[in-house]
């Protein structure tokens, strides 16, 4: 191997290597065929898959995957439950406003408790709260990716 140099290398090579000697090995068919299925949103076997490739290619990698990756997913769920509570509470407050004759300033600061109460997901929308010519408030909402409600 006298004159063979590696330069400029990158990191996504060693997790195809992983999975490339799993699927040689056929490990993923047989962890596939093995671990039941149950009601949970990613398979058992490809968790399984992940948690190998992280033990090749770290050996010590459990602890990091249980500090890193398992904090970001429980971060992700944590932003759309409150997500969802913000847009349940916007849908009933337009809602309400459409009904009654609601004050604007009262409106303004019931949207305000709302989002300092579900503050990891308020970033995501866009409130506006206007008076209109014939009744009370009006919530126009609008969340951050584009979409109007």
């Amino acid at each position: 191997m006298a004159g063979v140099r590696v330069e400029n290398t990158r990191q996504f090579g060693r997790p195809w290597l992983a999975l490339h000697l799993i699927r040689k090995l056929q490990l993923d068919t047989f962890l596939q065929k093995e671990i039941p299925e149950g009601r949970e949103h990613v398979p058992w076997d490809v968790s399984s898959l992940f948690l190998i490739i992280a033990r090749l290619l770290r050996p010590s990698s459990e602890l990091c995957i249980a500090e890193q990756w398992y904090r970001s997913k429980k971060e992700e769920a944590m932003t759309q439950r409150f997500e969802t509570k913000i847009q349940e509470a916007l849908v009933r407050l337009k809602a309400d406003c459409e009904k009654k004759n609601r004050d604007v300033q009262k409106v303004e600061r019931q949207i305000g408790r709302l989002l300092v109460k579900n503050s990891r997901a308020a970033k995501l929308f866009d409130i506006m709260v206007s008076k209109a010519e014939t009744s009370g408030a009006i919530v126009e909402l609008w969340k951050v990716d584009g979409s109007r409600n």
